[in-house]
């Protein structure tokens, strides 16, 4: 590995859910990494996506705990200031974070531009509902509509069929 390749940082992705993952493995805290499917070989140790399930927070363990990942999680949790401010007193980067989320709060123009971003993301997903209902019915219209046509085709070739029995009889019946 070249000189290049070692200096460079890491990328690290944290992502707080308010779920479960993957329910048959629950876990508080999971880290997880990129590898060749075929060979097994890791991308790189220095890439790695971990997840904190935030309805898992009383299954931290002692790394948890010691790490203040638990303290994050309440953090994501919490509901009032007062909550907020105890967990800055235990760690010092969630009062970093929570000065700076106090300062976006009392910024009229932050809410205005989050309440923006709230209402197209809102209108975005109406959207694509709407879209995606509209594209279902169409799918719908259009199964109808090939089915009806399959069952006219077929009708036409009982009708070009009869056709031609009749056609045949009546020859028959010219002859005699």
């Amino acid at each position: 590995m070249s000189l290049k390749a070692l200096s460079v940082k890491g990328a690290v992705h944290i992502g707080f859910l308010d779920y479960t993952l993957f329910p048959e493995y629950p876990e508080f805290y999971a880290t997880y990494r990129l590898i060749n499917q075929r060979t097994g070989q890791l991308y790189s140790s220095k890439f790695r996506i971990s997840v904190v399930d935030l309805t898992l927070r009383n299954q931290a363990t002692k790394e948890d705990i010691a790490q203040h990942r638990d303290l994050w999680a309440a953090f994501f949790k919490a509901t009032e200031w007062g909550e907020l401010m105890a967990l800055a007193n235990k760690d010092s980067n969630i009062s970093e974070a929570v000065v700076t989320l106090k300062k976006l709060s009392d910024d009229e123009l932050f809410k205005l531009r989050y309440q923006a971003r709230e209402d197209q993301l809102r209108q975005q997903w109406d959207m694509e509902y709407y879209y995606n209902t509209k594209f279902a019915e169409m799918e719908e219209q259009n199964a109808a509509i090939t089915a009806e046509k399959d069952a006219m085709a077929e009708q036409h070739a009982n009708d070009l069929r009869l056709i031609e029995e009749l056609k045949k009889e009546l020859e028959t019946l010219r002859k005699a």
